[in-house]
């Protein structure tokens, strides 16, 4: 996600593991307790199945899987968010998620290359500094390659 300079932006705040990390919320939808999706055969192993979300099928993708950093210990803190992701809705599995915080945009920065986090660097769009704390944005556009998004809408 790219942002104006100076130009306040709302984040939901999550954790994977003991890391945080942050979506837009204008591509956040809602945030639902975990519920176990029905698993479809011939998915990636990331895509942990699908839910029914008010008559609407909702694939749902285990973050850390993704991320390559192990899958996510199920749990009652465990979170899915509800995400917008190109006119196509997506759940992601998270730890938990903390807060909603409203940020100007000048306190994130795109990670130098020498960064090193538990996920690859190509889902990190930048690197916020909040109150001593640093929260990873995850690139949302990145999550699903045009091969994989193509795969769930079928």
């Amino acid at each position: 996600m790219c942002v104006k300079a100076y130009e306040d932006i709302q984040v939901v705040v999550f954790k994977l593991d003991n890391d945080e990390y942050c979506v837009p919320v204008s591509q956040a939808r809602e945030i639902q307790t975990y519920t176990i999706p029905t698993r479809i055969p011939n998915t990636p192993e990331f895509v942990e199945g699908v839910i029914n979300l008010r008559g609407q099928i909702i694939p749902i993708l285990d973050l850390k899987k993704r991320f390559k950093s192990g899958a996510t210990d199920i749990n009652i803190a465990t979170r899915v968010i509800i995400i917008d992701m190109d006119g196509e809705l997506i759940g992601i599995i998270v730890d938990t998620v903390s807060e909603v915080l409203k940020i100007s945009s000048s306190r994130f920065e795109i990670p130098p290359e020498a960064v090193k986090t538990s996920i690859n660097s190509n889902y990190i769009s930048s690197i916020g500094k909040i109150d001593g704390r640093l929260i990873i944005m995850v690139d949302l556009a990145k999550v699903l390659n045009d091969e994989e998004k193509e795969q769930l809408k079928n």
